[in-house]
């Protein structure tokens, strides 16, 4: 006979969906997810967001990656410290956290207006945390 917690911990466990591969065209960088998650970790919300979402990202990186969620893939920029990679990455997070494995990209659901307000502020922040953040830190939030 198992105890109890174990019992609790094995169901947990059901839940949790494994991280996809990287499509074509984006790779996995141990480092560039690092440096993502360690700029995410800085910010309350984005600490709160990669700890709901543990173990059901996979952070895929290309030059110029749109942004968006498929499948458990986050497709991001292969900048990782930039802020907004780190925004864009906590918007992302934010749909995961809520159990879509795609983004809607529909601009008139109250979720995506969630995701879009939290990405703008944590551009801000991540702009004031940069010891010299760049010139379009000071100009409007992306969208």
């Amino acid at each position: 006979m198992r105890p109890a917690w174990s019992v609790l911990l094995l169901s947990g466990c059901a839940h949790a969906q494994a991280p996809r591969e990287c499509p074509a065209g984006y790779m996995t960088d141990a480092r560039a997810s690092t440096e993502l998650r360690d700029a995410l970790r800085a910010d309350p919300e984005g600490a709160r967001l990669l700890e709901a979402t543990a173990g059901r990202a996979t952070f895929c990186f290309a030059r110029g990656g749109p942004g968006v969620l498929t499948e458990g893939a986050l497709l991001l920029d292969d900048a990782p410290a930039d802020p907004r990679v780190v925004a864009r990455a906590a918007h992302l997070l934010h749909h995961l956290a809520r159990g879509e494995r795609v983004t809607s990209g529909d601009p008139h659901s109250a979720d995506e207006r969630a995701a879009s307000e939290l990405e703008a502020r944590l551009f801000a922040r991540a702009c004031q945390r940069s010891a010299s953040p760049p010139a379009y830190c000071n100009q409007v939030p992306p969208p």
